[in-house]
């Protein structure tokens, strides 16, 4: 995680330049060829039986951090019946905040894999949910609930820079290769962007490509799908089917994503919250209760468990079992 692929720790095995983290403890890897496949051990700078690489290329292999890839501790995991949710990095932190407490409250829970990425910023610290624990947390972190059939991404670092159609072509590919069943986004918008109509009534929106959940969320839970907006020259678009008009500012890579997964065909919605920045947890029970009314996870509010972690979220003192550095 953000180290260049010469000082990572484990050995790193080299494909047409993508580099794919093995098993450090295998003793045959070590300089020697397996297959006719190239191999760079840590701190050797040079490639044993390199491929014909100009200098450029090379230099390219040895300055890349690692592949972006998601790694699931079980490859042979099946999720193609599953509902995959993930968190938005947003105005208040709301999809974050909601993906933990989804994570928290939902028994049987487990963390299932990672997103290796040089696209996220890189952090560590202890265990989010469980105190005293040995385990560590990452920029992004992936849990599984096999009884719900559910996958929670939750990402706790922002996206570098001008990263985030990679981040997004990536992320649409991870739903289509995993073949999930559909693909939920938690994200917030800045409240005083809002138009005069959504500034009373119920603060959640929400966009969905699949017109068959249109149905579900309008006709039965009575939700609002969220309002087009006018762009600067004041025009707005006569076509109603064109759902790439809608505007959500503060909400991170919400907007890219729905309009990828329009583009890719995939099945995916996305629910939001207006927010001003400040103590988001109340407008985190609110998004989470909001996908509840869909999705059924909890019979009722007070199963919702707030993790260990949030009691440091305002306070002077720090704990280090429970720190993010």
């Amino acid at each position: 995680m953000g180290r260049s692929a010469s000082k990572f720790s484990a050995p790193l095995k080299y494909y047409d330049y993508s580099w794919e983290i093995i098993d450090p403890n295998d003793p045959k890897i070590f300089g020697q060829e397996i297959n006719n496949e190239a191999y760079c051990v840590e701190n050797t700078d040079r490639l044993e039986n390199p491929k014909d690489l100009d200098n450029k290329q090379e230099k390219d292999i040895q300055s890349t951090i690692m592949e972006n890839k998601f790694i699931k501790f079980n490859p042979n995991s099946d999720w193609s019946d599953y509902t995959f949710v993930f968190a938005c990095v947003s105005v208040g932190n709301i999809g974050q905040l909601s993906a933990d407490l989804l994570i928290s409250s939902l028994s049987n829970t487990q963390k299932c894999g990672y997103f290796v990425s040089n696209l996220v910023q890189p952090i560590a610290g202890h265990d989010a949910f469980v105190q005293n624990s040995t385990d560590i947390s990452l920029s992004c972190e992936l849990y599984e609930n096999s009884n719900l059939k559910l996958v929670i991404m939750q990402q706790r670092s922002p996206l570098l820079k001008g990263k985030r159609k990679e981040f997004v072509r990536l992320l649409t590919d991870f739903v289509k290769v995993e073949n999930f069943k559909e693909s939920i986004c938690l994200t917030s918008s800045h409240a005083y962007e809002r138009l005069d109509s959504q500034l009373t009534g119920i603060q959640c929106r929400y966009l969905t490509s699949e017109n068959s959940n249109k149905t579900t969320l309008e006709d039965k839970l009575n939700w609002k799908l969220l309002e087009k907006r006018i762009d600067h020259n004041g025009n707005l678009s006569l076509d109603k089917e064109n759902d790439l008009d809608f505007f959500i500012p503060g909400g991170g890579i919400a907007q890219k994503f729905y309009k990828a997964s329009k583009e890719k065909d995939l099945n995916s919605t996305v629910l939001l919250v207006f927010a001003h920045e400040g103590n988001n947890i109340p407008e985190a029970f609110q998004l989470v209760n909001y996908l509840n009314e869909w999705k059924n996870y909890f019979a009722k509010q007070s199963q919702l468990r707030i993790p260990i972690s949030w009691k440091y979220l305002f306070g002077p003192s720090i704990d280090p079992s429970v720190s993010i550095y």
